[in-house]
């Protein structure tokens, strides 16, 4: 009888099996293979750990193949943990032989739903990359939304959409050498000084990478002194995917930064003068481009090499201006002052739930 039951329950297990690979497939989704869910709780929301635990083994039944081993949710009660504190007790309980990466997302917000597709493909033909961050949409209402609301329309309009198993397939090159997949582009990235004393404003960026005769003009302007600040860097480009691409942040922090200690950075309606190395990696390429568009502290979630998570921890500590946001920026930053180097992907993973 107990071999019956365990033929039984093993068959029942590979269909299962079967039935969620041919669903992944059919969807181009990736599942992570070990989860862990670290969430503070305060006594008034006890009461629905139990739709947490539903869902939980919902996804587990349905999509982890009964493998309860892959998921694991950790509740501190009655306790108010900082982002810091929670992410270096998520990474603790990983199982380093399990996973090849471990990468961070916030339990209140939108993630692409092939975001580990996306980064199964690249980090694994990409092993320059040591930490990776990714572009995210702010969005201001999600907080409030329905669970069922379709976000993927959001990450359709943004030029951020469901990728085709061929495209997916198409990101599995290295960008750094596969020229045929991947073109690289010198970027300009400059801004005139609106008034004030020289450096004393916040810098919001303008980038220009395409256009070579408006690059030329661009030089030209900046052997005239017009810009307070000036930045050149590469940038590589998705030959097919044009709305993939890659930038060596810890170049970028490198170039910045080599003739300057301190920027001023936005904090609560306020500019503070921060750092140029964090105040580069927190703000990055989003603030090049749109002042409004983006959270100045969040860095895009940061997926690494395990080796990397398991060595360089967050600070709990940390804070700036009293407050604690930037624990990822300042993550990010303290893995690039190691020497390993942070890249940032150009496509969205990700929706910040604005508050």
């Amino acid at each position: 009888q107990a071999k019956a039951q365990a033929k039984a329950q093993a068959k029942a297990q590979a269909k299962a099996q079967a039935k969620a690979q041919a669903k992944a497939q059919r969807n181009r989704v990736y599942y992570p293979s070990e989860i862990v869910i670290s969430m503070s709780v305060m006594p008034e929301h006890y009461v629905h750990l139990s739709a947490v635990q539903r869902t939980i083994e919902h996804y587990t039944r349905d999509y982890l193949y009964n493998d309860t081993s892959r998921i694991r949710l950790f509740v501190h009660r009655n306790q108010s943990l900082n982002a810091a504190t929670n992410r270096n007790f998520g990474i603790a309980q990983i199982n380093a032989t399990r996973s090849q990466f471990i990468g961070m997302f916030d339990i209140d917000d939108i993630m692409h739903p092939q975001r580990i597709a996306i980064l199964h493909h690249v980090l694994n033909e990409n092993p320059e990359i040591d930490l990776l961050v990714h572009a995210f949409l702010i969005h201001k209402t999600c907080r409030l939304d329905h669970i069922d609301t379709d976000y993927l329309q959001a990450f359709h309009r943004n030029r951020a959409s469901f990728m085709s198993h061929s495209d997916l397939e198409m990101l599995a090159y290295n960008f750094h050498h596969d020229h045929e997949m991947y073109a690289t582009n010198q970027c300009l990235a400059y801004y005139k000084q609106k008034g004030g004393k020289r450096g004393s404003a916040y810098s919001i960026f303008q980038v220009e990478c395409q256009n070579e005769e408006k690059k030329r003009t661009l030089r030209q302007m900046r052997e005239q002194d017009m810009f307070a600040e000036w930045l050149e860097f590469d940038r590589w480009n998705h030959v097919a995917l044009s709305n993939v691409f890659f930038v060596d942040f810890s170049e970028l922090i490198r170039r910045r930064c080599a003739q300057r200690e301190i920027v001023k950075h936005p904090l609560a309606g306020k500019f503070y003068d921060v750092d140029c190395e964090y105040g580069t990696m927190a703000g990055g390429l989003e603030a090049f481009r749109n002042e409004k568009g983006v959270t100045r502290h969040h860095n895009g979630w940061p997926t690494m090499k395990t080796a990397i998570a398991k060595q360089v921890h967050y600070d709990e500590q940390w804070a700036l201006h009293g407050s604690y946001r930037g624990q990822d920026s300042a993550f990010n930053l303290e893995v690039h002052r190691q020497n390993y180097t942070v890249y940032h992907l150009g496509y969205y993973l990700g929706m910040y739930c604005y508050h």
